[in-house]
């Protein structure tokens, strides 16, 4: 997720680790960028992060399942 952020103009991705509850959050800033332009950006880099983590859950659920397949 982070090297994916990098190729995000005017959105920073934030991470905190709740090491102790075994917790993420992540968070969206927006940076120099024009008032009208920033919803599209941080719209974008939210909708990039969550198929992300979409497709990181199914990998991780499949395998737990041993539905795992090789080419």
């Amino acid at each position: 997720l982070r090297q994916l952020a990098h190729d995000w103009q005017h959105v920073q991705l934030i991470i905190e680790d709740d090491r102790d509850h075994s917790e993420q959050w992540l968070g969206f800033r927006v940076i120099d960028c024009p008032p009208e332009s920033a919803r599209k950006a941080l719209d974008q880099a939210i909708s990039q992060a969550t198929e992300f983590i979409k497709q990181d859950v199914f990998a991780i659920t499949s395998t737990s399942k041993g539905d795992v397949t090789v080419d």
